[in-house]
């Protein structure tokens, strides 16, 4: 008994002198807290060898496998050695300190091996870490930062190497992952704002497509980045405290830019945001519009009504999956193409893109005009 008060004096001797040196050298830090937590909602996707973006609190993540279910199931059929991926596409800005992932169940199904990547880019071509934990079923696993590493502004993978013998699908469960940091007690908080704020840009790609600019304000020094964006470019002029976005890429819908600013001396980090619409009006003057699957995506990956956009052709279902490699139209699924009033369809065709599921049962339901050939899938 007095060996072990003695070891409990002698830890609380040393946490004293320990908050003393930090008084005096001005840098108390804190203890870890978390500063994200990645619990799975669900997505647009369930199957097991696609993948889709779900949002959750900010930061946009990439599955490969079922987001339909909770936990996120991760796996397939017929697999040997497979890496299946989780992904972010956004930066967590914190100088994250360690990660406690959570995994469910692991049915039927063997991980050979589970990687942690972290990069300070998006496309995760400059590693900054890379870590092999051991996987664990119904465990909940710490992966600490190595010593004299920087995780601010990091994008994170896991990446999940595995077997499954047989033709129905096994999976492993994705619980939670919680990200924590370090803080410090003695600085102040950050004041980084956008002008304007909330602010959205709109362009268009035919006649609206010049740079904008977006100007923020803050009293911290610390360095400023932007997340990265398929819809935009952009550029920061720190000096000027002003960011010039370039639009790219027409949108779907207003996509969220997150503008990051690391700690300085005084404040603490920061964030701010603004969004962006793009839209594409360039005059069609007659002519092919091609829908390829995998390129040209809709939303759904299961039996949802779903529709695509391309120049001024709007396809549409009932019941289909349209943001898949192959379009997939299912059974009594009403298709629709459709125009703006003052242009008209001359002719459409479907390519068939798996003969184990042929479009041999289409059948025209609206109108009389033009005549549809089962065997060249056309109608004229």
């Amino acid at each position: 008994m007095k060996q072990k008060l003695l070891k409990s004096l002698r830890l609380r001797a040393c946490m004293l002198v320990a908050l003393l040196c930090a008084v005096f050298t001005g840098t108390a830090w804190g203890a870890e807290s978390v500063c994200y937590t990645l619990t799975p909602t669900s997505g647009t996707n369930n199957g097991y060898a696609n993948d889709c973006d779900i949002a959750i609190d900010g930061i946009t993540w990439n599955l490969t496998g079922n987001s339909q279910q909770i936990p996120w199931r991760i796996g397939g059929k017929s697999l040997s050695n497979v890496d299946r991926t989780l992904y972010s596409k956004t930066a967590i800005i914190d100088n994250v300190s360690k990660i406690e992932v959570t995994h469910g169940a692991a049915s039927s199904i063997t991980v050979n091996s589970w990687t942690v990547i972290v990069a300070s880019n998006a496309s995760f071509t400059n590693i900054v870490s890379t870590l092999t934990p051991t996987f664990g079923a119904n465990t909940t696993t710490i992966i600490t930062k190595p010593a004299g590493v920087d995780w601010s502004n990091c994008y994170y993978k896991f990446v999940y190497n595995v077997t499954v013998s047989g033709s129905s699908n096994r999976y492993l469960e994705f619980s939670e992952a919680k990200f924590y940091s370090e803080t410090s007690s003695t600085l102040e908080e950050s004041d980084l704002a956008i002008t304007g704020a909330p602010l959205e840009l709109s362009f268009d790609l035919y006649n609206n497509k010049e740079a904008q600019t977006v100007f923020f304000t803050t009293s911290s020094t610390g360095a400023v980045t932007v997340s990265e964006s398929e819809f935009v470019d952009t550029s920061v002029d720190a000096e000027n405290k002003k960011i010039t976005v370039t639009p790219k890429k027409k949108t779907s819908s207003a996509q969220t830019i997150t503008v990051s600013q690391a700690a300085d001396e005084t404040y603490a980090k920061g964030s701010a945001t603004f969004t962006v619409n793009i839209t594409d009006n360039t005059p069609f003057d007659g002519g092919d519009v091609t829908f390829v699957a995998g390129t040209d995506l809709g939303t759904s990956s299961g039996q949802n009504a779903d529709q695509i956009t391309k120049s001024v052709v709007t396809f549409s279902c009932t019941s289909a999956a349209l943001a898949l490699d192959q379009y997939r139209i299912y059974k009594s699924s009403e298709t629709t193409f459709s125009v703006p009033e003052g242009y008209y369809i001359t002719q459409i065709v479907f390519t068939n893109a798996d003969t184990d599921y042929p479009c041999s049962n289409l059948n025209r339901k609206n109108g009389t005009a033009g005549e549809f050939n089962q065997e060249t899938l056309t109608w004229t």
